[in-house]
């Protein structure tokens, strides 16, 4: 694909508080943490927190140039009334920042 990414990544799952509930500044302060420490490879999901995780991610990335980090996402699920169901829509940060750098399926 031609995308370079950081050898070490933040992954979105504990953004959209999937092991437990996180504050919204702690999850700015990880994001800011993440970047800080040289992180520019982000993967998030629909699945984390309804897309709670893709909001904070792309709320967390606001400031930064969009061409110095990269996203993934997955697709094959979307959440509706507590059910999985099939498809490939963009996540939030895409629709906040305008793209996404790749997408997989979600196992």
């Amino acid at each position: 694909s031609g995308l370079g990414v950081t050898s070490m990544g933040l992954g979105g799952s504990p953004l959209g508080n999937r092991a437990r509930p996180m504050r919204e500044e702690d999850a700015e302060a990880l994001i800011e943490a993440a970047w800080s420490a040289g992180i520019r490879y982000f993967d998030t999901a629909p699945l984390y927190g309804h897309g709670l995780a893709e909001a904070r991610l792309g709320h967390g990335l606001r400031w930064q140039s969009r061409d110095e980090y990269v996203i993934s996402s997955k697709v094959g699920r979307v959440l509706r009334s507590n059910r999985s169901l099939g498809c490939g829509k963009a996540s939030a940060p895409d629709a906040q920042r305008g793209s996404n750098d790749g997408r997989k399926p979600h196992g």
